[in-house]
């Protein structure tokens, strides 16, 4: 079912002053007075990457591994990286070599083999009966902008392998497979890492406000912590940068945090996790590999509710720490900032496609109206011809052709109508991404992956620093959620 909702208050007056790109949204209350620890990812949440150069790099560095270590043709070095070709909440379809869209109830929306756009009725074909379960090993989830890069790639592999005469038929689960093999090689072989620590001011977005949001954290009270599955060595160098300009009351980037935690293996750190070490680097404060939930949960001596975790990954971040260990969740999501600056553009063109469809139920039920009074009156002609003279029979045939000839026009008119709301709905998905259009949604409903931020999320916002704008103890309240009947 479809969810509507309205806001139960308006926004105070401190949030009418922060621009819609830069507000947090709620999806359930939260009290941050109840909040005693916040917890944050480190890779696209608390450090922003500059996406274009980073996927560019991940891309090159896998590209070059399948040739080296898989023997890939070498032509494939010769592929190029593609930056608007896919947004984030896609599936990949590994049984077809397909990347799908698919909206909340599973059903997909969208569809390309390889990289070209399936036509709709192949689309249909495909997937009529289909439903896209991530519990179906066939299907998987491109959550997170890490696997942009590596699904680019995929696809783009697809097409130059299909184009090969001799190529036999191809396994799409294995290439799968292979390519996800060495993007995990080159991000635990250091290929990667040992890239960007050499120029973090061209991999990393600098934001000024960063470090007073998490002083103002914990001038609030909060015990801060980090829960990363990156390596020491890595957040370390990250964090030195994107702290850079932190305030003099903090010597360190480490001074922020109470905890620290790296390699953390999430999301099995929150199953069965693995073993805890501690371990002293330079800088005083407490630092930690591995573990699992129920570790940090002693140290930090708080649990479930009284701890908020900021993440950018739907299922590694926010729903296992949310559905496992009840912490409150606050999801990062860079591409917010560009949906809703295109939402605010396109508002004229939101207001037309709106009256469109309010024209065509108009001409359509006149349209209805007509072709049952021309079947009522041919009924009447059946039914009582012999009861009526001929000129009466003659007076009905010319009502049935004035209401056919009408009935044509309108017809027409209703063609005209679903032809512009056709061009306007793929122009104004356009103006998101040509190809999958906004991430949130899917035609007129949630997206898969806008159901799941509106699921598993207790807040959602761009980048942590949007919080500096609003009271420390903010009570951020969810719309209310209507039924049908209600609204």
């Amino acid at each position: 079912m479809q969810k509507n909702s309205v806001p139960l208050v308006s926004l105070s007056i401190n949030e009418q002053e922060i621009e819609n790109a830069k507000r947090v949204f709620v999806a359930r209350n939260l009290k941050m007075e109840s909040v005693q620890a916040i917890g944050f990812d480190l890779d696209h949440t608390l450090a922003i990457y500059n996406l274009a150069p980073f996927d560019e790099l991940c891309y090159s560095i896998a590209k070059q591994k399948l040739v080296e270590t898989k023997n890939f043709p070498k032509e494939i070095l010769k592929l190029k990286y593609d930056p608007n070709f896919l947004v984030r909440g896609l599936v990949v379809d590994t049984l077809n070599g397909n990347i799908l869209k698919a909206n909340q109830y599973g059903y997909v929306s969208k569809a390309a083999h390889g990289s070209n756009k399936l036509s709709r009725p192949i689309r249909k074909n495909t997937y009529s009966n289909v439903i896209v379960s991530l519990g179906n090993s066939r299907f998987q989830s491109v959550d997170t902008l890490f696997a942009l890069p590596e699904i680019s790639l995929f696809s783009q592999v697809v097409d130059f392998l299909e184009t090969k005469k001799e190529a036999k038929k191809i396994n799409y689960f294995e290439l799968y497979q292979t390519i996800r093999e060495v993007v995990d090689l080159s991000h635990k072989d250091g290929s990667i890492k040992k890239e960007v620590i050499s120029s973090l001011e061209k991999y990393f977005i600098f934001d000024q406000k960063l470090s007073s949001t998490l002083s103002k954290f914990r001038s609030a009270g909060k015990k801060l912590f980090i829960l990363t599955n990156s390596e020491w060595f890595y957040t370390n160098a990250v964090m030195s940068y994107i702290l850079s300009n932190r305030n003099s009351s903090y010597k360190n980037w480490t001074d922020f945090f109470d905890v620290v935690v790296c390699s953390s293996k999430k999301p099995n750190f929150f199953g069965s996790g693995s073993q805890l070490s501690e371990f002293e680097t330079e800088f005083s404060g407490k630092f930690f590999t591995g573990g699992k939930a129920e570790d940090l949960e002693k140290i930090l001596g708080l649990k479930g509710e009284q701890i908020l975790y900021f993440g950018d990954h739907t299922y590694g971040d926010i729903m296992r720490s949310k559905k496992d260990f009840g912490w409150r969740t606050a999801m990062i999501i860079y591409e917010l900032e560009h949906e809703i600056i295109i939402n605010e553009k396109i508002k004229d063109k939101q207001l037309k496609l709106l009256n469109l469809r309010v024209k065509h139920n108009k001409v359509d039920s006149e349209a209805k109206k007509m072709n049952k009074r021309i079947a009522s009156l041919t009924t009447q002609k059946v039914n009582d011809y012999q009861k009526m003279g001929t000129e009466e029979l003659l007076a009905i045939d010319k009502s049935i052709e004035k209401l056919l000839r009408d009935f044509g026009k309108k017809e027409t008119e209703i063609t005209k109508i679903l032809i512009q709301i056709r061009d306007l709905e793929a122009e104004i998905e356009a103006d998101y991404n040509v190809n999958w259009g906004p991430i949130f949604k899917s035609g007129n409903v949630n997206s898969r992956f806008g159901d799941q931020v509106q699921n598993f999320a207790c807040v959602y916002t761009s980048r942590v620093s949007n919080f500096f704008d609003y009271e420390d103890e903010k009570y951020f309240r969810s719309p209310m959620e209507l039924m049908p009947h209600e609204l």
